[in-house]
């Protein structure tokens, strides 16, 4: 993330097609978050999304504002991560594309943004309505990203049954679509359900975590990251392994102790 941010900075966009401006300009609002430059982050990713709205790239905004739907999530701004998701996917569902991943994606988000404000009733009836939606339109990609947020939905309401089998639907969709960031994420939300379930599967959930982590290193945060480890410490501890348990316990706080990571 920091040699994508350094090339970037470095890059004279008068010298490339205006084509990929707005592109490596989202690419750079991605470095910054993966480095926890959440500020900047934002400053480039505003003003990306009134000119793709402007323009009328309805799918390109919606993109946009997922990645800054997120950003304000992680940021613990969210009441404008829910006006800011709200307001594209207004104008994008008004423009005919409903239904798509860009569109589903967004949606998810901000189900996201509902779930960690607490506003779960309204949560849970916006997942049931996304969730016959994708069904009927959308792809494997944008059903697997439905379901992963529901997912966490009903774990907020306190049905850890109902969300690890809405998380195991969402891993079914998103295996089978391109690599991204969202299955190593996925993979971590699923094994904090594993380690979390009466009874505890913290075996399954190291492996679980495994595959997060091979992830996470290459396209996720130091914040990602030192969850994952406070989840195999978790593990460790559930299997009778203190010493492996403080050890994984202490990467994580080291990681969140460095600048990047804050």
């Amino acid at each position: 993330a920091q040699e994508a941010k350094d090339r970037l900075l470095a890059l004279d966009l008068d010298s490339i097609s205006p084509r990929y401006h707005a592109e490596a300009r989202h690419a750079l609002a991605m470095a910054h978050e993966a480095l926890g430059e959440l500020d900047e982050a934002v400053a480039v990713l505003e003003p990306l999304v009134r000119e793709a709205l402007q323009n009328h790239s309805y799918l390109q905004a919606a993109t946009l504002a997922s990645t800054l739907v997120t950003v304000y999530i992680e940021a613990g701004d969210l009441t404008r991560s829910v006006e800011l998701g709200e307001e594209v996917l207004a104008e994008i569902e008004a423009n005919g594309i409903g239904g798509t991943d860009e569109h589903l994606r967004l949606a998810s988000s901000i189900l996201w943004s509902y779930y960690e404000r607490g506003d779960l009733l309204f949560a849970t009836h916006r997942a049931a309505e996304l969730i016959r939606l994708a069904e009927e339109k959308g792809s494997h990609r944008g059903r697997g990203s439905i379901y992963w947020n529901a997912s966490l939905v009903a774990e907020g309401r306190g049905d850890l049954t109902e969300a690890r089998r809405l998380a195991e639907r969402a891993l079914a969709y998103l295996s089978e679509g391109a690599a991204s960031r969202d299955l190593p994420r996925l993979r971590l939300h699923f094994a904090w359900l594993l380690l979390r379930s009466e009874p505890p599967d913290p075996t399954l959930a190291l492996e679980h975590l495994e595959a997060a982590v091979r992830g996470l290193e290459l396209v996720g945060s130091e914040v990602e990251l030192a969850k994952c480890d406070f989840e195999v410490g978790r593990a460790h501890l559930l299997l009778g392994r203190p010493e492996l348990a403080e050890e994984h316990a202490r990467v994580g706080l080291d990681r969140l102790a460095t600048g990047e990571a804050m």
